[in-house]
């Protein structure tokens, strides 16, 4: 059986494009890789694991080390983490597609503890730093050189 879809849902102001969420997603997901390459997540660093489970011969098998915990189910999962949907103005929502084995182990990590997915209020904004919004003065002013609605 699969796990619940394991998601985040950015929101950010509605005055961004369809593009611009879309940047928006990806960086989203850039900053959530990055993060948890540095073996941090929602909650700051990753926890050690358990010596129980360091015993476990699965452990032993996959090389793991007891103070370096690792979400990178060996280098996939978090590869597959997408931008899913960019539709309604306001929100991004990023995450694994429902029923693959990536948003699976995400589910699983989730709940022994090691929650990548998200960011803070201040992650958020560091990442919307980099997609400004235009003034109504450009906005107006692009319209009328293009005649394009959809802007920024």
């Amino acid at each position: 059986m699969s796990e619940p879809q394991n998601t985040y849902t950015a929101y950010i102001n509605p005055l961004y494009s369809s593009a611009v969420r879309r940047q928006i997603g990806v960086a989203i997901v850039n900053f959530i890789v990055n993060r948890a390459n540095n073996k941090s997540g929602t909650r700051g660093r990753f926890k050690n694991y358990s010596k129980t489970y360091a015993k476990h011969p699965e452990f032993k098998a996959a090389g793991k080390s007891i103070d370096q915990p690792n979400v990178l189910l060996h280098g996939t999962m978090l590869h597959d983490l997408r931008v899913l949907d960019i539709g309604l103005s306001g929100r991004v929502i990023v995450g694994f597609k429902s029923g693959t084995k990536s948003n699976d182990k995400s589910v699983w990590m989730r709940e022994k503890g090691y929650d990548f997915m998200g960011l803070s209020n201040n992650e958020l904004n560091q990442v919307l730093s980099g997609f400004p919004l235009l003034s109504s003065n450009e906005i107006i002013a692009q319209i009328n050189s293009t005649g394009n609605t959809d802007v920024n």
